[in-house]
């Protein structure tokens, strides 16, 4: 039940290596020995023992491999930082066996204890457990304890946010799409842990279910969350999730049926009990860090087929989440507001599974942001392999990045020419969209997220997204339109900034 590390992926490289090389000298003598016309039976039984050494190093390898778990390994003990606000915060914990448990937590010399939450069978031998009445802006340990042997030491450290509706400077990341490469570790957790991050979003395809053959959600969620490096970065970050099609089946789009609900069960599990919780049975939600809010959208369980006509009545939200995302758009307090989308907003990527084949409704959204004014509005988005940063009506930015560790695109895929007309389904009027600014990811090996940061103490509330390498800031105005500017740095000298 061990990890995949190097170490591993050293023993089956040199091991394949050295059949190879066993192969190539057999086929040559045996090559040689038929064209001198020796005796048949040497050539067939050079061929035979090369056949045999073959699958002698297969079997060894499968045996090797199925020790090693190679899709599926156990996930006995595992725990991990959820949503944490300024005076609570939730912490998932898992561990095989019947047992009670409790947190021992503490901040500056104080100590508290949480109540005792069962772990068996009925819930997986897992909980959710909620601390109350901390401290904001307050740095805390805990440690899970039990009368019974966990077997491994589960402690970690977070930091509460700010009270809410003050004024802060803060650092986050955003990013999705998780595919595991067996032998290895996704070791770019470790560089996000040395980030002084305040909290971290996973928006999607944190397992690919649909990829590679189909793999059981039972074992595909182990497989990420035994990693060991991604454990230890979630057990002392606060974090915030969604799901997205490849937790179900990609391009998923059916609503609540079956499939939906064994798939995102488990994504429920896993996922959803850490995040803040808006409304019974939904998975979209909002939290706020000092003055500025996040709303994160969830894609899939309300969205209308893409086949569907694209008009008033097609959805990507449904009616209530698009009522509560509104309701949450006029709140006052709040700086900046993130609206966070699994999905690309731009019109730019001809993928119907994103917000291309819903433009009424994202119209709609825009429309209702311009009517009333709001001000601080930024788009937060993924999903697409490859990284970009777009404007809407000239006071609108959508920043697009991923994967945080998958397979990137060819740069270009799926993109409208600069001279694409993009025409609004309903009402055909040209949809000023403006690409200003997109990479190619597969310039490296797919790690591509957005570092996101904040900053409203001073006298010019500003903020800052970096994406491999390319820096863009953007500056807080009374209301939308010419008052709101967006200054772009381009860092890498041999990436230009476009505008269409």
């Amino acid at each position: 039940m061990g990890y995949y590390d190097i170490r591993d992926c050293f023993t089956v490289t040199v091991g394949g290596s050295l059949v190879a090389l066993i192969g190539l000298l057999l086929t040559y003598k045996i090559q040689k020995c038929c064209c001198k016309n020796k005796a048949l039976k040497s050539c067939a039984f050079l061929l035979a023992a090369f056949w045999a050494i073959i699958l002698f190093a297969g079997l060894i390898t499968t045996w090797y491999l199925a020790h090693k778990q190679l899709y599926w390994p156990a996930l006995d003990n595992a725990w991990a930082i959820g949503m944490v606000d300024h005076n609570s915060a939730k912490i998932w914990v898992r561990s095989l066996g019947d047992k009670q448990v409790r947190i021992l937590y503490g901040s500056d010399g104080t100590t508290a204890i949480s109540s005792d939450y069962k772990l068996t069978s009925a819930n997986n031998w897992s909980t959710t457990i909620v601390l109350h009445d901390l401290q904001p802006d307050s740095d805390y340990t805990y440690k899970v304890v039990s009368e019974s042997d966990l077997g491994v030491p589960f402690s970690g450290t977070f930091k509460t946010f700010p009270p809410p509706f003050t004024p802060q400077k803060f650092k986050f990341n955003v990013g999705s799409c998780l595919m595991p490469v067996p032998w290895t570790n996704m070791h770019i957790f470790d560089f996000w842990g040395k980030q002084d991050l305040a909290l971290a979003m996973l928006i999607g395809d944190a397992v690919y279910l649909d990829t590679f053959g189909i793999i059981p959600p039972a074992q595909a969620y182990p497989q990420v969350l035994s990693d060991p490096i991604y454990s230890r970065f979630f057990q002392n970050t606060p974090n915030y999730f969604m799901y997205d099609d490849h937790e179900i089946i990609n391009d998923y789009d059916q609503g609540l049926t079956e499939l939906f609900n064994e798939t995102v069960g488990f994504w429920k599990y896993y996922y959803a009990e850490k995040n803040p919780i808006l409304k019974k049975d939904a998975f979209y939600y909002n939290l706020t860090y000092g003055d500025v809010g996040f709303f994160v959208l969830d894609v899939r369980m309300y969205r209308s087929p893409a086949t569907q006509i694209d008009n008033h009545q097609k959805t990507m939200l449904g009616e209530e989440q698009k009522a509560a995302l509104k309701e949450w758009l006029l709140s006052p307090g709040l700086t900046f507001k993130f609206i966070v989308s699994p999905v690309p907003f731009t019109v730019r990527l001809d993928l119907a599974d994103g917000w291309q084949g819903y433009i009424t409704e994202r119209e709609e959204i825009f429309d209702f942001i311009e009517e009333h004014q709001i001000s601080g509005v930024v788009l937060l988005s993924a999903d697409s392999h490859f990284s970009g940063v777009y404007r809407f009506r000239d006071w609108l930015w959508e920043y697009s990045a991923s994967p945080l560790y998958a397979i990137p695109l060819v740069q270009g895929v799926y993109f409208h020419p600069e001279d694409h007309p993009v025409v609004h389904p309903v009402h055909g009027h040209v949809i000023p969209d403006h690409q200003v600014w997109w990479t190619d990811v597969s310039q490296g090996v797919g790690f591509s997220y957005s570092t996101i940061e904040v900053n409203t103490k001073g006298p010019t509330a500003w903020y800052r997204v970096s994406i491999m390498g390319f820096n863009a800031f953007g500056y807080f105005g009374a209301s939308p339109g010419a008052q709101f500017k967006q200054y772009l740095h381009q860092t890498t000298p041999n990436r230009k900034p476009c505008n269409v």
